[in-house]
């Protein structure tokens, strides 16, 4: 893509603003998943009781995880520098709005949109990606979308923004390429200078 200014940076949560807790082979085995299964997805196919009892679960593995989150490598120093250079954030996560909520507290951090499972169909539909773009008044071509794993990849592209991955694992080969792949997010700041110009440091138009 050409190299727009950056009014907002939409961010996964869990291992790419967290350092990565959730383990989700355990949470598969304990809702009774086949290992490699998007949990989501298959509790979708569930009905009445099973689909509650899985949410359940998950909810109980989200809330432990919030309870526990710690910042990932670089994102306080990148999060002021955002601060700092007037760029919107939000964050798009699969997670239930209690879990996230908690977590951002946790953390002490604030951001203008947080979209969530109970929002929008999950990543990796663009939905909640260009929901959290309309709620900080930032279009797509001047967003990044910034995550760990495939889905945020896909799911910033499909919302027509550039794409950011921090890798939590190794990705995998159907995962679409990146616009940037950077080892932490501090990494970022040199790119969002080079993309907004001054530093980085300049008020962004709505």
């Amino acid at each position: 893509m050409s190299p727009l200014p950056v009014h907002a940076v939409l961010f996964d949560l869990d291992g790419t603003i967290t350092r990565p807790v959730l383990d989700f082979s355990a949470i598969r085995s304990a809702i009774g998943i086949a290992d490699g299964t998007p949990v989501l997805e298959y509790l979708d196919r569930l009905d009445g009781e099973a689909r509650a009892r899985g949410h359940a679960v998950l909810e109980s593995f989200e809330t432990q995880a919030a309870e526990n989150a710690e910042f990932n490598h670089g994102v306080a120093e990148l999060f002021q520098f955002l601060d700092r250079a007037r760029v919107r954030t939000a964050v798009v996560t699969r997670n239930s709005r209690s879990s996230a909520r908690l977590t951002l507290r946790k953390l002490g951090l604030e951001v203008m949109a947080l979209v969530c499972r109970e929002d929008a169909p999950a990543k990796p539909s663009p939905e909640p990606a260009l929901l959290a773009a309309r709620l900080v008044q930032a279009d797509p071509p001047h967003c990044l979308f910034v995550g760990d794993y495939e889905f945020d990849v896909r799911t910033g592209l499909a919302a027509g923004m550039r794409t950011v991955l921090i890798p939590s694992r190794p990705p995998g080969p159907a995962m679409p390429r990146p616009d940037y792949q950077v080892a932490s997010a501090r990494d970022l700041i040199p790119i969002l200078q080079a993309l907004n110009g001054n530093g980085g440091d300049r008020r962004v138009r709505m």
